[in-house]
């Protein structure tokens, strides 16, 4: 059964209103999920793609997503299991390609998603552009005391 800490983002083509749904729900008709409400930050989008497509011009669906850490959590590994249905031919295509898509909401155990890896956890929570200009300041500072003869605020003649 999924976790509270498993999700499953949905989006169709021609939508920019996704779907959230929770693990930990208590229903087996509904895979143990429940649905919830959506991120504010979060963005699922599904289109049609081709036209702009430098590596295909023939017209496939496109999905983009930004999920918030807020949801998901910071880390260097994520479970993680992409489905696609085809509606023409009924088909649900999946990765990885060897977990079942037996019922609805069509979303195999967790121990048969596939793993995602992020080296972004070993960033620490502060953003790159803070880290190199806080020493900057600080190095300005300090060399900018010197100069004056003025250190912990006290000026020297």
């Amino acid at each position: 059964m999924p976790k509270v800490d498993d999700y499953c983002f949905m989006a169709k083509v021609g939508s920019n209103t996704p779907v959230t749904l929770q693990g930990g729900g208590l229903n087996a008709f509904q895979g143990y999920y429940q649905k919830i409400e959506n991120h504010p930050d979060l963005v699922a989008v599904g289109g049609i793609s081709g036209e702009w497509d430098r590596y295909s011009k023939v017209p496939h669906s496109s999905y983009e997503f930004k999920i918030p850490l807020e949801i998901i959590g910071k880390s260097n590994n994520y479970g993680i299991f992409i489905a696609v249905h085809d509606p023409d031919s009924g088909n649900y295509f999946g990765w990885p390609t060897d977990a079942k898509l037996e019922k609805y909401p069509f979303i195999p155990i967790p121990e048969k998603w596939g793993l995602l890896v992020s080296p972004d956890s070993s960033i620490p929570e502060f953003d790159l552009p803070f880290l190199i200009l806080f020493p900057a300041i600080a190095f300005v500072a300090l060399i900018s005391n010197f100069f004056s003869k003025k250190i912990f605020g006290l000026k020297f003649s």
